[in-house]
C-alpha cells in the first residue's frame, strides 16, 4: 500500500533503540486470504539498516527475505510479540472491511538480531473473523 521515508515515532525508536528524529523506512502491505483482506501491516526499518534505495516492488517479498537482500544484516535470530485486543480505526478498518470501531487483533512486534540488537519494528492487525492463528510452543 506504501512504501516511504519519515521520521520515526517515539514508540517506534524506543522499540528500535534510535533516536526519534531518526529516519526510518515504512512499509505499509496488505495480505489477502484468497479474496478477503486479512491482515493490515506497518513495518519500520532504521533508513541506518538500508543498503540501497528502494523501488516499491522490491517490498513484495517476505521480511526476512527482504532483510537479507536490502539491509545490513543478515537474518533475524528471534522475535517478541505482544498481542492484544483492539478496537479498528477508520483506515485500518476500511482496508479490513470491518466496521470501524471494531474489534481486531494487534500483534506489536520487534525482530532482533544474534546480538539482541532490534532490526524491525512492526504492527499487525488481523481481520480475526476471517483468519485463524495457532501457535506452538516448545518447552525444553
Amino acid at each position: 500500500l506504501h512504501v516511504g521515508r519519515r521520521n520515526a515515532t517515539l514508540e517506534e525508536s524506543d522499540a528500535l533503540e534510535i533516536k526519534p528524529d531518526e529516519n526510518v523506512l515504512s512499509i505499509i502491505r496488505l495480505f489477502f486470504a484468497d479474496e478477503d483482506p486479512v491482515i493490515y501491516s506497518v513495518n519500520v526499518i532504521p533508513e541506518s539498516q538500508m543498503c540501497e534505495d528502494l523501488r516499491p516492488d522490491q517490498v513484495e517479498e517476505p521480511l526476512p527475505i527482504f532483510f537479507k537482500k536490502y539491509c545490513q544484516q543478515q537474518e533475524f535470530t528471534y522475535g517478541i510479540s505482544n498481542i492484544t485486543a483492539t478496537l479498528a480505526v477508520l483506515e485500518i478498518a476500511g482496508k479490513l472491511k470491518v466496521n470501524p470501531r471494531d474489534p481486531i487483533l494487534q500483534f506489536v512486534e520487534v525482530f532482533y538480531n544474534e546480538n539482541d540488537h532490534p532490526l524491525v519494528y512492526a504492527k499487525n492487525y488481523f481481520n480475526d473473523k476471517k483468519l485463524q492463528l495457532r501457535v506452538a510452543r516448545s518447552f525444553e
